[in-house]
């Protein structure tokens, strides 16, 4: 019996969801849960670099948000039910959960920071912001993933 163009067809359908169940669990694609991770990190630091602003009258450097009450605080503030607890950064803004943080502090005048994902080494999957509190998600031009 010769094998059809519809019997390959089925064949494909059925090892596209395999290929993709692989690529995620090598961890080249960020989950939903990931993705929501990094939003959700986002709002964190613009929440606490307003209560920063609001108490020292300028916005501040990972090195002084970091050890601030204002951190903490948003950090509760944010909080949202199913969604992973915030990973902890260190001094220079990597956390032990594969997440990277760059931020840009201009005084009272502003600041820009962006949270990657460091082991989605296919897209990089990102969340972007600044003072003005909008966040914008991104990955690597002609990624696919997403």
């Amino acid at each position: 019996m010769k094998p059809t163009l519809a019997k390959f067809a089925a064949a494909a359908l059925l090892l596209v969801p395999l290929a993709v169940s692989v690529r995620r669990s090598n961890g080249d694609i960020t989950s939903p849960s990931r993705r929501a991770q990094l939003v959700n990190l986002a709002r964190v630091i613009n929440t606490a670099q307003m209560i920063y602003r609001r108490q020292q009258g300028r916005y501040a450097s990972w090195s002084e948000l970091r050890e601030s009450t204002g951190l903490r605080d948003a950090q509760q503030r944010v909080a949202r039910p199913g969604v992973a607890a915030l990973p902890s950064f260190d001094a220079i803004g990597q956390s032990s959960l594969g997440m990277s943080l760059d931020l840009v502090a201009n005084g009272s005048d502003g600041y820009q920071f962006r949270v990657t994902d460091e082991n989605d080494k296919a897209c990089r999957q990102s969340a972007f912001s600044d003072e003005k509190g909008l966040i914008f998600e991104g990955s690597v031009i002609g990624c696919k993933a997403h």
